[in-house]
């Protein structure tokens, strides 16, 4: 029961994505949206592989890593100085203690829900 259920598990990797680009091309086939919205799997495919032998892809995806680590490296020091601001002194925690609050009891109305 157990080799059937991973069987079929693994059948469901494989299958999900070919059905969702079948539909995909059911839905271009049709012309159901216009081809510069959603372009067929063959213009993507085309486009991916030119840019991919270009080198335009590789040089695409480096700036964008760059900017993702940069965003982080900037938010993560900006997020631990003011921790070990707010750590250190007392002033600094007293002037960001009640913004704090009110953020984190937003946060706990939003999580309670309408009830």
């Amino acid at each position: 029961m157990i080799e059937r259920n991973l069987r079929l598990e693994r059948i469901g990797y494989i299958a999900s994505p070919l059905i969702v680009i079948m539909i995909w091309k059911i839905v271009t086939y049709l012309r159901i949206f216009d081809p510069v919205i959603l372009p067929s799997p063959e213009s993507v495919g085309q486009a991916f592989l030119s840019e991919m032998v270009s080198g335009e892809l590789l040089k695409h995806i480096q700036i964008s890593l760059y900017r993702v680590f940069l965003g982080f490296g900037i938010g993560s020091a900006m997020a631990v100085s003011l921790g070990l601001l707010i750590g250190w002194s007392e002033k600094a925690k007293s002037f960001v203690n009640p913004e704090w609050n009110v953020s984190k009891c937003a946060f706990e109305t939003d999580l309670m829900g309408d009830n």
